[in-house]
């Protein structure tokens, strides 16, 4: 139905669109991280054409609903210069960690020296790049370790460990820091990915996001919305079966993600 309606109003999205969406969806619910979204893909037995169906029918929901909405360009840019701090976004990090244990000697902790010397020799071990994931499985104390090879991020560059900063300041991607670093009550071993960098967030550049989230709040209902295409749509129920079975303006979600705007 809603194929139906945004066909006839133009307003259906394209497949760039889709995909910038997509993309914005993953980064805001998985952190930007590929390695978790596609864990949550697989631990249900999801698959991404499906999703990015979702996404389509949402977005040309999104614009169904907001189609009759009254924003001008001073509107826009009122919204977006008293809102200015939300469309930045800090240096984000990406890399993988290895949380060893604190080392034990009859029982009892060894010294930091000894520890630190310990790490060090496993950071030895770690030959290649491509090693660290495995090497994190085996060694990292951390559930993640083995889950997704120690991989952590994005992670905002306020949000990092201080402790990572000097390390990572110099750092190629994929590059392993040469040496262990101590964190809290123990050494970890690293591997910076990547880094993404800060983003200003110009009026031009958001342009499209602050129209969406200045319009959201003009949305039409919802149970109205949904009523109103029950109400225009061409159904053929295909069979006798379900001849005078009163159709419900209810939205169920393939996915059970959601977003900002969407059906819910």
């Amino acid at each position: 139905m809603i194929r139906q309606a945004a066909d006839g109003a133009e307003v259906w999205p394209t497949a760039t669109e889709t995909e910038t969406a997509l993309a914005d969806l993953v980064a805001t619910t998985f952190d930007g991280d590929d390695a978790r979204y596609r864990a949550w893909l697989a631990e249900g037995g999801r698959d991404e054409a499906t999703l990015r169906a979702e996404v389509a029918t949402q977005l040309a929901a999104f614009r169904l609903r907001t189609k009759d909405a009254q924003i001008s360009d001073e509107d826009l840019r009122t919204y977006y210069d008293e809102h200015r701090d939300a469309y930045r976004r800090s240096a984000r990090f990406t890399y993988r960690i290895i949380h060893l244990p604190w080392p034990t000697r009859d029982g009892r902790p060894v010294t930091d020296e000894e520890a630190r010397r310990t790490a060090e020799r496993e950071l030895g071990r770690i030959r290649t790049p491509a090693d660290f994931p495995a090497a994190a499985a085996r060694l990292s104390i951390d559930p993640d370790g083995e889950r997704l090879g120690g991989r952590v991020g994005p992670v905002p560059a306020e949000l990092l460990p201080p402790e990572f900063l000097a390390p990572f300041a110099d750092a190629q991607p994929d590059q392993i820091i040469t040496h262990p670093v101590r964190l809290d009550q123990r050494y970890v071993l690293l591997q910076f990915l990547h880094l993404q960098p800060a983003v200003e967030g110009t009026f031009e550049q958001v342009r499209a996001q602050v129209r969406a989230d200045l319009v959201r709040g003009q949305l039409q209902p919802q149970e109205a919305f949904l009523t109103s295409l029950l109400k225009d749509a061409k159904i053929d129920a295909g069979t006798s079966r379900y001849a005078g079975v009163p159709l419900t303006p209810t939205w169920t979600s393939p996915s059970g993600l959601s977003a900002p705007g969407w059906l819910r």
